[in-house]
């Protein structure tokens, strides 16, 4: 999961970092301090999530919101304040927040939420990576040969995207990405994460209406998928 921490107390966001840091699948991309930075910052890594304090000098938290979401930027975005008024907090429900905590009463609850948004590990993961890495198709040039597959599928499904999957030990990379720029995300908010944790097929009707894809990134932000 890649996190942008925006936090003008160094202070605290080394305390951010070092709690983050003990879980090997968080990544954190960058820190800023103030309004400017952290959109220029969050826009240029599009991150999964980002950790947001509102007080900011200079510059202001419920800015750095509004910019995300009128970027069509889906992180998930979790609020860490000391104003913890109603009426900010409304603000930025409104503009589409993830969590709202306490800093000072309730970081430790933001963190934990942070960990569970981590998709669980099947339990043979060291041998479905090893397997992976021996079919030598991880980073491997387009080939028309799995791309004519993933148009079939568009076409047959009737769907604007059609991909062909692997997930790899931190991220979600496309073999093929037909109707789709990225070539890989980072397996936080890949559904086929879910995918690989059965036998079977996954089907799911809507995403927006799966608990667990509600708020995804991917979802909620480009490319907007269902």
């Amino acid at each position: 999961m890649k996190v942008v921490i925006v936090e003008d107390s160094e202070l605290i966001s080394s305390q951010i970092c070092r709690v983050l840091s003990q879980e090997a699948r968080i990544q954190i991309v960058g820190v800023a301090t103030e309004e400017s930075a952290a959109i220029e910052l969050i826009l240029a890594s599009k991150p999964d999530a980002v950790l947001l304090d509102l007080s900011l000098s200079p510059g202001s938290g419920v800015a750095v919101l509004r910019k995300i979401r009128e970027s069509n930027i889906g992180s998930w975005v979790f609020v860490l304040t000391n104003n913890t008024e109603d009426a900010i907090r409304d603000q930025c429900e409104s503009l589409g927040i993830s969590g709202f905590y306490d800093k000072s009463a309730a970081a430790d609850e933001c963190f934990k939420k942070l960990n569970e948004l981590l998709p669980p590990l099947p339990n043979n993961e060291g041998g479905r990576l090893q397997s992976l890495r021996e079919t030598r198709l991880l980073d491997a040039p387009e080939q028309e040969e799995f791309d004519a597959i993933a148009r079939l599928a568009r076409d047959i499904t009737e769907t604007p995207i059609a991909l062909v999957s692997l997930i790899d030990k931190d991220r979600q990379w496309f073999l093929s990405h037909q109707g789709l720029e990225n070539r890989e995300t980072s397996r936080s908010i890949a559904v086929c994460a879910h995918t690989i944790q059965g036998t079977g097929l996954l089907e799911i009707h809507d995403l927006k209406e799966d608990v667990r894809f509600t708020d995804n990134p991917m979802v909620i932000g480009a490319p907007n998928i269902r």
